[in-house]
């Protein structure tokens, strides 16, 4: 069998416009609400997965918005 996986924290964040704030700002709450929900560090998460729907035609980044949003966060 492959190997064992755990869930510890999920967070995401509200829908919703938010002129004020940037996809960077977005991501960073959600990683920062999921190392609260798991109760651990940021450095310790080994896995994320974003999700988004319209922000490569709003950013004109198609292929690595988790990447650069996540790395902004501080995991990467």
């Amino acid at each position: 069998m492959g190997k064992e996986v755990v869930i510890l924290g999920v967070s995401m964040t509200k829908i919703g416009k938010f002129m004020d704030r940037t996809f960077k700002d977005l991501a960073c709450e959600a990683v920062d609400g999921v190392a609260k929900d798991a109760g651990i560090s940021k450095r310790q998460i080994q896995a994320a997965y974003v999700g988004n729907v319209q922000a490569g035609a709003i950013s004109n980044q198609f292929l690595i918005q988790g990447q650069v949003w996540l790395r902004a966060a501080g995991i990467g």
